[in-house]
């Protein structure tokens, strides 16, 4: 099937998934069968709040494409099936403790959270044009672990 992924009539009903329209996340189709969230806080002894995140989808379609240009736009012709290749699922969990200290008439919030707390580098974006020299190359992975400390102060 040589649908032109970018918005021509699908009249097989063969799977299909929007693209995103943004120059930095071109050859991205959003399509996926499943996701999660996963969010919990609690007060545990000593006056700290504990904080947890975890999320979680599957892989977007990875569909090869070849670049044709045409009169009206540049379109994106797939090769082969289009739900064949996926990238790797996204798992990422994100964690946060805190702490009010009252100090005279102020409370003062200490803080720090650690997002992707794992470190994953999942893959989220690569090149697959098939005539692109860049093929293949990896174009994003998810963000690495960051750690933010904070200080609040409250009155």
């Amino acid at each position: 099937d040589r649908n032109d992924l970018l918005g021509a009539e699908d009249n097989d009903e063969a799977p299909v998934a929007d693209q995103s329209a943004t120059p930095a996340r071109s050859g991205v189709f959003v399509n996926g069968t499943w996701a999660y969230e996963v969010l919990a806080m609690a007060r545990v002894p000593f006056g700290f709040d504990l904080a947890a995140r975890a999320y979680g989808r599957q892989g977007y379609p990875a569909p090869a494409f070849v670049t044709v240009a045409a009169p009206d736009a540049t379109r994106l012709i797939q090769v082969g099936d289009f739900d064949g290749v996926r990238f790797t699922r996204v798992l990422v969990a994100d964690f946060r403790v805190e702490r009010t200290f009252p100090v005279a008439r102020f409370n003062v919030d200490l803080s720090a959270g650690f997002f992707n707390l794992f470190n994953s580098q999942t893959v989220l974006q690569r090149d697959n044009d098939l005539i692109d020299p860049l093929k293949g190359e990896t174009v994003e992975v998810v963000s690495p672990r960051v750690i933010r400390f904070g200080v609040r102060v409250r009155f």
